[in-house]
This record gives C-alpha cells, sequence and structure tokens, in this order.
C-alpha cells in the first residue's frame, strides 16, 4: 500500500463515515491533527496509560478525557513500563524496544489491570452504551486491542492503527504486524485504504474502512439462502395444510358415525329408564340392578355431600375434609389431597395447613393442574402464572401465616427415600435461594470444579413427581460419568421449599442455601413478569429465605452470602469446598474463559429488558462474564418510597440474615 498523506485522504472518509462517537485511545505523534479532522464528531473520547501526556490541545464541546486505562486482548494483570519516550510506556518490554530507540530509558515498572475493549464499551459506563464507530489506536499492542473489542467490533466504520511496517525481520514481542492485522480485519470486514509514515521509519500508521462491497454480497448470498428456505418452508405448508384437510374430513365422518351411536345410546337409556320404572315393586331385580350398576358410589357420595352441607358445625366439616386430604395425600392420589384441601380452605380461608398442603399437592400431582384448582384465587394464579409460579405463591401464602407450617408439614409427611444405595453419585449438590440471589454463578463456578459437572438448565425439580426425579438423577449420574466427572451439581432456586425431599433423594445429597442482600434482590426483580409491584417482590425475597431459614445448621446445608463471594471469592469458595469435601480448584473462577449456551444462544447483552427473551439473553451473557460486583445497585434502583416499604416488611428477616 502506498503512503499518502493521511490528512487529505481522512476527511473524504468521515464524510462517507460521519463519526457519532470517536476513541483515540495511547499518544499519536499526529494527535491534533486526528483531533483536528474530527472536530465535528457528536463525541470525542481520549483514553490514557498511566505515563502518557495529560494535556490535550485541542478541546471538542463533548470530550471525555480517560487516564490510567490500558486496554488488552483480556482483563488480567501486567506490568506497565513507564519508559523516558512517553509514547513508547506501555506492555511492551523496554528490551524490544532498544532496536528502534537506542536512548530510551525505564524509569519505572508497576502492575496495572488491563480492560478490553468490549468491557469499557459495556459495563464502564452505567447509563449509556456509547456508540463508537471511530477508533484511533497508538499503541504498540494494536492487534491485541482489537481482539479485546469481541462482537462490537460490527459498530465500527473506521480505524486507525499504529502496525510495524514488514521489513523489519526481528519481530520479537512488538505485537502489532501490518500483515498480521491487514489478515485480520480482512476476515471482520475492513480493507486497508491508506497509511502514513510516523517519526520512526519502523513504524506507520494504517488507514482501514469497513468493506460494505463485502457486507453487501454475503447479505445477498444470506438473503438466498432464506428465500430458498422460505420456499422449502411454503412447500412443508402447503403439504401440511393438505393433510389437515384430509383430517377435518376425516373427522366429520367420525362425527357423523358418532351422532348415530347416539341416538342409540339415548333410545337405550330410555328403554332402560322404562324397565326401571316397571321394576321399581320388585325388590328381589332392583337388588340385582344395583349390583351390576355403578350408582351405588354416585348416591354415596350425594348423601355424604347432603350430610356436610346441611351440618351446622362448620368447623367440624372442615376437619372432615382436611382428614380426607390427609389420607389422600398420604396415599399419594395428590389431585384428589388438593381438592379436599381447597374444600377445607373454602371454610377456613387462612388456615396455612391446607394451603400449605395444596402447594405440596401442587408440586407433585403427575396430573394436568387445570384438573383439579377449585378455589378461583388458585385457578387465578394457574391461568396468570402457569403452573411454577402458582405453586411458589402458594407456598409463600402459607409461610405469610404460619412461618413454622413448612417444617411441621414435613415432619408429618416425611418425603420418601428414593435413594436404594446403589447409586454412582451418593453425593449430587442442589443449589437453592430466592432468584436473583447469585444461584446461576454459583452454579457456573461449581460447574467449573474438576470433579463437578453442572445440570445446565433449571430442571424444577420442585414440579416432579418421585418416580421422574429418581429417573432424571440417574440420567444425571450417566451423563456426569460420560464427562469424566464424579458427581453433579443441580440449580433451582424454588427448590428452597422442598430441602428435605432433596435431602432424601440420596444418602449424602448436599445443599448450597445462597442469600442475598434483600434491597438489590427486590430492585433486581423490577424487569420480571408477575413482579411488577413492590409487595410481590418483597414477598418472594422475605418467604423464599424464610422457607430455608430452618435448615440452616443441618450439617449437610451449607449458607453462602452472595456479597462474601465478592469480596472475599478466594476465602469463600475454599469454605465452599472444604464443606464439599473436595479439594479447592482454582480453575473454578476461569469458568467465563468457555462460553456457554445455557438459557440462549445469544452472548450480547441486551440494552433493554422487555421480555421473558430479553430475560433469559441477560441471564446467558451474566453467566459468561467474569464475577462482577452487584452490591448497592438498590441504591440507584430502589425508589424512596419503595425502601420504606421494604424496611416495614423486612427488618426483621434482613437482621436473621446478617444484614444491617
Amino acid at each position: 500500500m502506498k503512503e499518502v498523506d493521511i490528512s487529505i485522504i481522512l476527511p473524504g472518509f468521515i464524510k462517507q463515515f460521519p463519526p457519532k462517537t470517536v476513541h483515540i485511545d495511547g499518544t499519536f505523534s499526529c494527535g491534533n491533527l486526528l483531533l483536528d479532522a474530527f472536530k465535528n464528531a457528536e463525541h470525542l473520547l481520549i483514553t490514557k496509560g498511566p505515563s502518557e501526556t495529560k494535556k490535550t490541545d485541542i478541546q471538542l464541546n463533548d470530550t471525555a478525557v480517560l487516564e490510567e486505562i490500558v486496554f488488552s486482548e483480556k482483563i488480567e494483570e501486567k506490568p506497565y513500563y513507564i519508559l523516558s519516550h512517553k509514547s513508547m510506556s506501555g506492555l511492551v518490554s523496554p528490551q524490544y524496544l532498544m532496536e528502534f530507540w537506542k536512548n530510551i530509558k525505564s524509569k519505572h515498572t508497576q502492575t496495572i489491570t488491563t480492560s478490553t475493549l468490549q468491557h469499557f464499551y459495556t459495563d464502564h459506563f452505567e447509563t449509556n452504551i456509547i456508540d463508537v464507530n471511530w477508533l484511533c489506536i497508538g499503541g504498540l499492542q494494536g492487534l491485541q486491542i482489537l481482539k479485546g473489542l469481541g462482537e462490537y467490533i460490527q459498530n465500527i466504520q473506521g480505524l486507525i492503527v499504529r502496525t510495524l511496517v514488514e521489513d523489519y525481520n526481528n519481530k520479537h514481542e512488538l505485537g502489532c504486524y501490518q500483515a498480521d492485522l491487514n489478515t485480520y480485519l480482512v476476515n471482520k470486514g475492513f480493507i486497508e485504504v491508506a497509511n502514513l509514515a510516523t517519526l520512526h521509519p519502523a513504524f506507520q500508521l494504517g488507514l482501514y474502512i469497513r468493506d460494505h462491497a463485502s457486507e453487501l454480497k454475503q447479505k445477498s448470498n444470506n438473503l438466498l439462502k432464506e428465500q430458498e428456505s422460505k420456499r422449502q418452508l411454503q412447500t412443508e405448508k402447503t403439504k401440511l395444510e393438505q393433510s389437515y384437510a384430509e383430517t377435518q374430513n376425516h373427522l366429520k365422518k367420525l362425527i357423523s358415525e358418532k351422532t348415530i351411536w347416539q341416538t342409540d345410546l339415548n333410545d337405550l337409556k330410555r328403554d332402560l329408564e322404562d324397565a326401571s320404572r316397571q321394576l321399581k315393586d320388585l325388590p328381589s331385580i332392583k337388588t340385582e340392578i344395583k349390583k351390576i350398576s355403578h350408582l351405588s358410589t354416585t348416591l354415596n357420595d350425594l348423601r355424604f355431600n347432603i350430610f356436610l352441607n346441611g351440618h351446622a358445625n362448620r368447623d367440624v366439616v372442615k376437619k372432615l375434609w382436611t382428614h380426607l386430604a390427609e389420607k389422600y395425600y398420604k396415599n399419594k392420589a395428590f389431585a384428589k389431597a388438593a381438592e379436599y384441601f381447597q374444600l377445607a380452605l373454602d371454610i377456613d380461608p387462612d388456615n396455612a395447613w391446607c394451603i400449605q398442603g395444596i402447594a405440596e399437592s401442587m408440586a407433585r400431582a403427575d396430573t394436568a393442574p387445570t384438573s383439579f384448582w377449585y378455589v378461583p384465587e388458585q385457578k387465578i394464579n394457574m391461568d396468570i402464572y402457569g403452573r411454577w409460579d402458582a405453586t411458589v405463591r402458594t407456598y409463600r401464602r402459607a409461610l405469610a401465616i404460619d412461618p413454622k407450617v413448612t417444617s411441621k408439614f414435613n415432619e408429618t409427611f416425611p418425603p420418601e427415600i428414593l435413594s436404594n444405595g446403589s447409586e454412582t453419585t451418593e453425593n449430587p449438590i442442589f443449589i437453592v435461594g430466592c432468584g436473583h440471589s447469585g444461584t446461576s454463578i454459583l452454579l457456573r463456578i461449581i460447574g467449573n470444579h474438576k470433579n463437578i459437572w453442572p445440570v445446565r438448565k433449571e430442571s424444577a425439580l420442585f414440579l416432579r413427581p418421585d418416580t421422574w426425579l429418581k429417573d432424571k438423577m440417574s440420567q444425571w449420574d450417566t451423563q456426569s460419568r460420560e464427562e469424566k466427572k464424579i458427581r453433579w451439581v443441580e440449580k433451582t432456586p424454588p427448590n428452597i421449599f422442598q430441602i428435605p425431599r432433596l435431602l432424601a433423594s440420596r444418602s449424602k445429597a448436599q445443599i448450597i442455601i445462597i442469600i442475598r442482600d434483600g434491597r438489590d434482590v427486590v430492585t433486581s426483580l423490577k424487569n420480571r413478569k408477575g413482579y411488577e409491584h413492590i409487595q410481590d417482590r418483597i414477598d418472594r425475597w422475605l418467604y423464599d429465605n424464610m422457607a430455608g431459614l430452618p435448615y440452616w445448621n443441618h450439617e449437610r446445608v451449607h449458607v453462602l452470602k452472595y456479597e462474601d463471594l465478592i469480596a472475599e471469592t478466594g476465602k469463600t469458595l475454599k469454605q465452599l469446598c472444604k464443606f464439599l469435601n473436595e479439594p479447592y480448584d482454582s480453575d473454578m473462577l476461569k469458568f467465563h474463559e468457555k462460553q456457554e449456551e445455557w438459557y440462549t444462544d445469544s452472548l450480547k447483552k441486551p440494552k433493554m429488558i422487555k421480555n421473558n427473551q430479553d430475560h433469559n439473553n441477560l441471564r446467558n451473557w451474566q453467566v459468561n462474564q467474569p464475577i462482577f460486583d452487584g452490591r448497592g445497585h438498590w441504591k440507584k434502583g430502589m425508589a424512596k418510597e419503595e425502601l420504606q416499604i421494604f424496611e416495614t416488611s423486612c427488618k426483621q428477616m434482613m437482621s436473621e440474615l446478617g444484614y444491617s
């Protein structure tokens, strides 16, 4: 590429790609030229390392200068060399620079934590994601810095990068060579249009512009593929429509035949009614008819209902309904048990025992939920929130009336022991707690231990019958063995309502309860469907944690604070490994180095949370990031009125959990 005066060619490309936010990183020998070229940009962002010149000669209307920031490919600690030649200070050791600057001297070295451009653009600015579309890199690590852009490189339209020219053979570790940079940027959709000699003949500035022609060709190819796919889908649709029409014709034929049979059946019923009237005076024949019919059960139930409805003592009736509910629950007829618990609840709406019984029946009933919800309020919850949310709201309602009802119910009806001693994993791990308390990131950390395999999606064990639970755990045994792991860890936050059942599932099963400052949890829940109202969010944090309190001192239960995980990560994980009887594995904290698609296939952080898909995309992005500090978000996200309501409702629970 022939050298061109960048001041001549650059304005034309700036006009073609108008700058929104221009980011200039590091020291440029032509710094004022760049500032002047971009003077009409909407925003100008300048970042500098620890030793770079503090003064900026040209100031635009909206200019931000940030110091003490050094970019690289990863977030990590590195030595930073402060040199007598300020523009060469940085991550490159002076011994590799002496070939080019013989008189260069090292003043001192300090350890710094580098950032990536992707992290800087998305997380450094809390209120808005800045719209950078021109990027100028003056350091010697240009290629590494660009690799740290990640997916954000799609937003960049123009690049100016300092490179080492090709005819210098002794490359050392300077890091950014023209050929390497060209290869990388061509693959990212850029084309080199010019370069400019610098004060030193070994270095030059390259100007790269987004190659929209190649992008247009790729989009055209994608469009052709999409059209072909649509054509195939249309063909399949036509076949399905034909099949549907044939099915409809067959169904009409069956309905016609059913009408004929129904007419015959009605005739038979009339004949039976005539015969019954004729035989009413013949007791012996009537007895025989009773034996071969199913009317006896219906008549007995009818007489029993007439007795109950006419009984003056409603407390006696409630006890009868409750007794029947408990009988069916003990015999695992959970749908029937829920029916009778709710009939008792019609008489005493604030009976925590019956509400807990309904919740436990909902969780274990292996049947369609809509077949046994008789209480109108419960039917509304089911229609709005689905079985998952309706069940946990029922658990919370019981705890709101009697905080000890969960432990009382499990003492009366202890969960079935599913373990037979032959399982390959005697000691699985279950993570429970109130949602938005750090359960997902804790699963990612533990799941990166060399001995532990993670169940990647919430399995909702608390909504499954025992047979399903036993079979699913056997599948996880097999999967963990196939991954060369000796045990597995599963995370579903509402499992906190069934800790005794999880402990009984395997002989050495262990539970981790993670807790978090309720103010941060309530703030984080604000965008979740069904939790728009402050009291719903408070109830979730309050009663989900209340369900776990009775088991804090159990020998197979470990309580972990989210705040300790952030503030004292190493110490907290070592204590956790000691509880799990596992060696501490430092690789647990490298979980983010392997990208996972746990909730969606998106690895990009959504700008706003508008629906459940956005929430799942956010969760998937979060579990692929290093541990970041989420403490104290309530200070910005919780209104004063909400804080007052929270403190009124949760002062005692905050104290019990160890928060002031």
